[in-house]
């Protein structure tokens, strides 16, 4: 493998997104030793995980004035019977997020169209 196509490779997988990260902020205020947004406080190489909005935020060094804060949302969620979306709990992210669970109704609709006789074609 020549250099040039190692090169493009790690250029490219350097693009994908692996996560749900929303993006970057750059440059965000740096000040003893934390990402500073929206008056919230993001300790280097840590991160805080937040109710309003739903989101996880991760600080990460740039320079000694300035740092990348990368913002994690939930995920897009898609349910089919017998389940539905459930909206968000009170908890911090991830608990905030919205999440599939089953549906108590879809049993007995179930049981309804399945004792039901067909119409009979003569």
């Amino acid at each position: 493998m020549s250099i040039t196509m190692l090169l493009l490779s790690l250029a490219v997988c350097s693009r994908v997104k692996f996560s749900n990260a929303r993006g970057w902020f750059n440059p965000v205020p740096f000040c003893n030793g934390a990402c500073l947004h929206r008056g919230i406080r993001v300790p280097l190489r840590g991160c805080v995980n937040l109710h309003t909005p739903c989101e996880n935020w991760a600080c990460e060094g740039l320079n000694d004035t300035h740092g990348n804060l990368v913002v994690t949302e939930c995920v897009r969620v898609a349910a089919r019977p017998p389940y539905v979306i459930q909206s968000g709990g009170n908890g911090v992210f991830p608990d905030c997020c919205p999440k599939p669970r089953r549906d108590p109704q879809y049993n007995v609709l179930w049981k309804r169209r399945t004792t039901q006789r067909a119409p009979r074609i003569v």
